[in-house]
């Protein structure tokens, strides 16, 4: 009962965010050009700012997780061809095949993840789940944009240039810091005041941004589509990383971390992609806000199963 509560009373503060960015934009205190403005804001520069500072603190001793980085890297991308190959395979219209792999495999980890694991690991459980980010960032970036470019329609694929794509991704260029680790270069003291300043603000003002940016959708026509991708996030994804994870050995920090990535619901960032390679927007939107209220109950199962079996702190 004590871990029920425990780990319930930690995960719930992201929600509650959540919940009042939905209200706010629900009563208009909040309006689409505020919420445009604080997603580039997050992206852009807290994100990255936020990111670049973790790998500076961290410390040169900290050992880095190999198994942990190569068990998710080999397993996500595994999971990530065969659902593009089952979905290719199975969706008659090719604008969504690109919207069910990122809804089914793109996760939210960045800002929830990292969230969730500093509420309910400390310090310790934040500097893993960053690290975890090295393998994680650029697979999920990388892969989303080749996916929705493979679907895009042919002024697209001319316009946008995969390379310029990639590399213009502000969260792949913090990865450029990791070297800092080691490297520690003398920093201002005002510099790192800022920094963790624009850190502070990141995660509370994205799952404020991610509430905000909820469209429930009622229409049945995304049940079908919209309903296995979801099941696929939050059950199937988490279920096989989990067990994996469990089977290759990885305990305490290094499996939170990983049931955090595969648990969490998919990532806001893949409606902006899926808006621009003209793909099946709606349907992003419905599997975002879905798979993000889902969560509140298939996050929580996982934490405490995990805890109560004393596989994870």
């Amino acid at each position: 009962m004590l871990t029920f509560v425990a780990t319930f009373n930690s995960i719930l503060p992201s929600f509650i965010l959540i919940f009042c960015g939905w209200a706010l934009r629900y009563w208009n205190i909040l309006s689409d050009d505020f919420l445009e403005g604080a997603s580039r804001l997050i992206f852009y520069i807290a994100l990255p700012a936020m990111i670049t500072l973790k790998f500076y603190e961290v410390s040169p001793g900290h050992l880095v997780p190999w198994l942990q980085l190569g068990y998710c890297t080999l397993i996500t991308s595994t999971l990530i061809l065969g659902i593009w190959w089952i979905s290719h395979r199975s969706s008659a219209d090719r604008s969504t095949v690109g919207v069910i792999v990122q809804g089914a495999t793109r996760s939210n980890f960045a800002v929830m993840g990292l969230y969730l694991a500093k509420a309910l690991f400390g310090t310790a459980g934040l500097v893993n789940a960053t690290l975890l980010m090295v393998a994680t960032i650029p697979l999920n970036n990388v892969t989303s944009i080749v996916v929705m470019s493979r679907y895009a329609p042919a002024s697209q694929k001319e316009n946008r240039p995969l390379l310029r794509l990639i590399l213009g991704n502000p969260l792949i260029l913090s990865l450029a810091v990791v070297p800092l680790i080691w490297i520690k270069p003398p920093v201002p003291a005002p510099i790192l005041s800022v920094a963790h300043d624009l850190a502070s603000l990141s995660l509370p003002l994205a799952l404020i941004a991610i509430g905000g940016s909820l469209h429930l959708a009622t229409g049945v026509k995304y049940l079908k589509n919209g309903g296995i991708t979801v099941l696929l996030k939050l059950i199937v994804v988490p279920i096989v990383l989990t067990g994996g994870a469990i089977a290759m050995g990885l305990r305490g920090l290094d499996l939170a971390s990983v049931v955090l990535f595969g648990a969490t619901p998919t990532a806001t960032a893949s409606y902006v992609l899926s808006k621009k390679f003209e793909a099946d927007s709606a349907l992003s939107g419905w599997i975002i806000a879905v798979s993000t209220v889902g969560s509140l109950v298939t996050l929580p199962i996982f934490i405490i199963g995990l805890r109560a079996a004393r596989l994870i702190p």
